[in-house]
């Protein structure tokens, strides 16, 4: 159990879902400021949204990429 904990892939799964929390607060907060500044339509409402769902799934996959390439000294 002691080895699963300290793997690589675990201290990255554990990084990536608290960099998750902030980054979907960040998406959050641009679609609620562009809201409530902007007139949209529904059919823009809809865009802003879906964009907004494609920006939360996307920045896991690229936090995990980052950390898997990124050039870590204590490795």
């Amino acid at each position: 159990m002691g080895n699963l904990v300290e793997s690589t892939w675990t201290v990255q799964l554990g990084w990536v879902l608290v960099n998750s929390t902030w980054q979907i607060m960040l998406v959050a907060l641009c679609v609620a400021t562009a809201r409530h500044l902007l007139r949209f339509s529904a059919t823009q409402r809809h865009r802003l949204a879906c964009a907004a769902m494609l920006a939360v799934a996307v920045c896991p996959m690229v936090t995990w990429w980052s950390l898997a390439y990124s050039i870590d000294p204590l490795r």
